[in-house]
């Protein structure tokens, strides 16, 4: 049985036990995907492969993840209404320029036990400066222990040191890092 056959079959099961099925809409371009996997004509390799780059591909659109790299020209900025000179990328809505350098916002993320969170550790924001442009957003997942503090010396109750600095060693490379010590 070659592959169309069989994802024919098994559609028309699913539909008969599941007619409700949130792909349903979607039934004639799947089992057209198969048709053209089967087509001699389609090079791009067995249905598998291909099956996994078209996901990937939806998955990061789903997401407003952009497919090829940032290229920091001009038509990627939109100006912040209200804030002149503060500019959002366009193709990725985490990533922000002012003053003549973009930043990401997401290149660090303090992980604990118990949570992960975007802020400031040890003087270090989690909101990054970007080197260089083509630029593909990378985020960095660096280890921190929450500290329970006598709530008497500190207002917070609690302080949040960096486990490992070494890890920060990685995100020097792919972003301008400025450690404070």
């Amino acid at each position: 049985m070659d592959i169309q056959t069989y994802a024919k079959r098994e559609i028309d099961l699913l539909l008969k036990n599941n007619p409700d099925t949130i792909i349903k809409p979607f039934v004639p371009e799947i089992l057209a995907f198969f048709k053209k996997v089967k087509d001699p004509d389609q090079s791009g390799g067995p249905p598998l492969r291909i099956a996994t780059e078209i996901s990937r591909i939806v998955e990061k659109l789903c997401y407003f993840e952009p497919l090829t790299p940032l290229t920091g020209n001009d038509d990627e900025w939109d100006e912040k209404e209200n804030e002149s000179g503060y500019y959002q990328n366009n193709r990725n809505s985490a990533v922000f320029k002012k003053n003549g350098k973009a930043y990401y916002v997401r290149a660090i993320v303090w992980v604990s036990p118990n949570t992960s969170f975007l802020d400031t550790v040890e003087g270090i924001s989690s909101t990054q400066v970007i080197k260089s442009f083509p630029f593909t957003p990378k985020t960095f997942f660096v280890d921190v222990d929450v500290i329970i503090i006598n709530s008497k010396t500190s207002s917070e109750g609690w302080e949040i040191k960096i486990k490992d600095r070494e890890q920060l060693q990685e995100v020097a490379k792919y972003y301008d890092l400025q450690l404070p010590w």
